[in-house]
């Protein structure tokens, strides 16, 4: 296994729950659940799909700017 500073690495957050990881107060307890590499850049797709369609939404693009 790969190992990080010398420790094996147990997990990875996707990088699509990152968002909500941060949020999480301390001490709050969290769950983890495996997915696979496929299932994470999906989530990760949606999160961006997600994430674009809302800022689309938010004011008409009249500026020229993408």
């Amino acid at each position: 296994r790969q190992t990080t500073g010398g420790f094996p690495k147990i997990a990875t957050v996707a990088s699509a729950d990152l968002g909500r990881l941060v949020q999480v107060p301390s001490g709050h307890p969290i769950r983890f659940r495996q997915v696979s590499a496929a299932q994470a850049e999906e989530m990760a797709r949606a999160a961006f799909t997600m994430r674009r369609s809302a800022l689309d939404n938010l004011a008409p693009n009249d500026t020229g700017l993408v």
